[in-house]
């Protein structure tokens, strides 16, 4: 009987012990029992920011089509600037421009800079269109054409090119954070034969690129390779020529490797006209550390585009066109 009414004793024990809980108190910021044998640390949680799927804000949109009158539905007339570059903003069926690209980039940055732990990590650069349209063609050509010396430098470098590197551009929220050092992955639109926006992530510590596009077997891999080059050939070279003399010999001038993702997970566009809207979305929901989801597609095209000239208009406050001084860029290194 002794050992029956033990046996009953330590099967009422368990029992409360499973229904025991932390008091409120005990649960956040602490761990563990009474004692608080550890303490969560304070730090920002990455990548709970917010959502790239809440539809546009009404009041934002009203303000833009206030100010910015006839530039949803169909034109009557030629529009004058900055009405077409809105106008060709929203519009479905209208190719976004470099200036588009950059602009959204811009109010990217701009996120990054005042909330940090919106996204997935704080070691991101959002780089605009600059590199798409001064590392390629020509400059590209001089690039190659020019001897390295002993070290494996020398060669005349695209404008500009120094200044992204150490975070001195883009200059509109500028953050003179520098690749490598303050940074991991740059996301950046690149342009591929003036016909065709694709996203790219720039891992600096794997050496890696990663290519999202909206067309699934747009590019051959052979095609694909030979459009990204000046990416997978210069960043290694900006590497070596910005480190310190001494440690250059740390920087092999090997091309990145990289890999195209086109198709399956990758959302479609189903036109010829959106592939920039396309690339922008991809770099905004990674970045945040989102999956691609299945609402980003045609039908829902004409709310995307909108939703994105209201948010530049209210948070950056665009109101047209980005002025580029092509010139200053273009200098020769």
């Amino acid at each position: 009987m002794a050992l029956k009414q033990q046996a009953t004793i330590d099967i009422a024990r368990a029992n409360v012990q499973r229904q025991r809980q932390l008091a409120a108190s005990q649960v956040s910021p602490f761990i563990g029992d009474s004692t608080v044998k550890g303490i969560i640390p304070n730090k920002p949680r990455l990548g709970y920011g917010y959502d790239p799927n809440e539809p546009v804000d009404k009041d934002r949109l009203a303000r833009l089509k206030k100010d910015f009158k006839g530039i949803f539905g169909p034109t009557k007339f030629k529009l004058h600037i900055p009405l077409m570059w809105w106008h060709e903003l929203v519009t479905q069926t209208e190719w976004l421009a470099d200036t588009h690209m950059d602009a959204v980039m811009n109010m990217f940055r701009h996120r990054m800079k005042l909330h940090p732990e919106w996204f997935r990590s704080d070691r991101l650069c959002f780089c605009d269109s600059t590199p798409s349209m001064l590392w390629q063609k020509d400059k590209w050509k001089r690039f190659l054409s020019t001897k390295p010396d002993g070290q494996g430098l020398g060669r005349w470098v695209p404008g500009g090119a120094t200044d992204l590197f150490e975070g001195k551009a883009p200059r509109f929220c500028q953050t003179l954070k520098k690749w490598e050092v303050d940074i991991d992955e740059i996301y950046m639109p690149w342009n591929v034969k003036d016909a065709h926006w694709v996203a790219l992530m720039v891992s600096i510590p794997k050496r890696h690129i990663t290519v999202w596009d909206s067309i699934p077997g747009c590019l051959s891999e052979r095609l694909l390779a030979k459009a990204i080059e000046p990416v997978a050939v210069l960043m290694p070279y900006l590497q070596r020529l910005m480190a310190d003399i001494g440690d250059r010999y740390k920087y092999p001038l090997d091309r990145y490797t990289h890999e195209y993702i086109s198709g399956g997970d990758v959302p479609a566009q189903d036109n010829s006209s959106d592939c920039g809207v396309y690339c922008l979305k991809f770099i905004e929901y990674h970045s945040l550390g989102r999956l691609f989801p299945k609402t980003l597609c045609g039908r829902n095209m004409k709310a995307i585009r909108a939703k994105l000239a209201a948010d530049l208009y209210h948070e950056i406050n665009c109101r047209g066109p980005p002025e580029r001084n092509w010139e200053d860029l273009d200098n020769d290194i």
